[in-house]
């Protein structure tokens, strides 16, 4: 069995591992969540609420203190102005119904994001739950990866529709990259842009059209993939402020609420994809009922891999979707 210290020691070694971005976003997640609970205890001191301390949970709160007192403050503050707008609309963290009634609290783990479940922290009672996904200056829905051998229609939409074509010329820019494995970007004598990053965007810009434009309900299976398969509040902090997004896929958020809010309309077609303005490296992809994608591609490592990234991001959605700017 291990002792104490070396649990210790092997805790830190985990979070050394980590790069900043993810030791601050797990910070956050445990800021909403123990905030959220002394929130709740304060309007209601005999309220029943469980945190369910699991892997997740301690992760987070060793990411949490990992940082310094001051970052903490300020972590705790954005949680702290974000809960009188979802208790307004979720009214249900504080309604207890009897004493066996109890609200459990619990930080999401990393593979339900895989799957299609962006929530990062979960407040549930019996027969209800809403969750929330917490971002640290970061707006981006996912970071999915593109390579010779990854169906991205299949991935992405849960269909197979690619073409040979598609498929070719893919193969083709790959191919050319395997030579390089293992070698810095910077000691390559080719621009990237020009022989790697156009090359498979021009080809995942033609399939996509083709895809989208063959089969229009792929377009609502591609927005799922992109903002979750369940509904969930967003809660983005930034230096001095904080944004709060409502992505109501169903009735089931926002209920009991004497705010409503409207369900979400999916695309059902899309308008066009083309290069964002005096980029190389980027795709916007606009699609009715007012959604826009932004597809940048990077290499993610500064040495050559099989595969390179998606940055993608929401940049324009319905306008009737539920914003609030909150100022700390």
């Amino acid at each position: 069995m291990q002792t104490i210290i070396e649990k210790q020691l092997a805790k830190q070694k985990t979070i050394t591992t980590m790069s900043s971005n993810v030791i601050n976003g797990h910070a956050f997640e445990y800021a909403i969540a123990e905030t959220y609970i002394s929130e709740i205890r304060r309007v209601n001191e005999n309220i029943l609420v469980n945190p369910i301390i699991d892997v997740s949970y301690e992760r987070a709160k060793e990411c949490f203190y990992s940082l310094n007192v001051d970052e903490q403050e300020k972590y705790i503050l954005s949680a702290q102005v974000t809960f009188p707008t979802i208790h307004h609309l979720e009214p249900n963290l504080t309604n207890q119904t009897s004493d066996l009634d109890i609200l459990n609290v619990r930080i999401n783990d990393s593979v339900s994001g895989q799957s299609g479940d962006v929530r990062d922290i979960i407040f549930s009672r019996k027969g209800w739950e809403f969750g929330i996904s917490a971002k640290n200056n970061n707006d981006a829905v996912k970071h999915p990866r593109i390579s010779n051998d990854i169906n991205f229609c299949e991935s992405w939409m849960d269909e197979n529709h690619l073409s040979p074509k598609y498929k070719a010329q893919i193969h083709l820019v790959f191919h050319h990259l395997s030579a390089f494995i293992g070698r810095g970007w910077d000691s390559v004598d080719f621009d990237k842009d020009l022989y790697v990053y156009m090359p498979i965007l021009d080809a995942f810009k033609l399939e996509m059209e083709r895809i989208l434009n063959l089969y229009p309900y792929l377009c609502a299976n591609l927005l799922r993939f992109m903002i979750g398969k369940h509904s969930f509040y967003k809660i983005i902090k930034n230096k001095k402020s904080v944004l709060i997004k409502a992505f109501k896929m169903t009735n089931d958020l926002n209920r009991k609420s004497q705010q409503s809010i409207q369900v979400l309309t999916m695309p059902t077609r899309i308008i066009e994809m083309s290069y964002k303005e005096k980029s190389t490296n980027t795709l916007i992809l606009t699609m009715d009922e007012g959604w826009q994608i932004s597809f940048r591609l990077h290499n993610a490592s500064s040495r050559i891999e099989k595969s390179l990234k998606f940055d993608i991001r929401l940049i324009g959605n319905p306008p009737e979707i539920f914003n609030q700017h909150l100022f700390t």
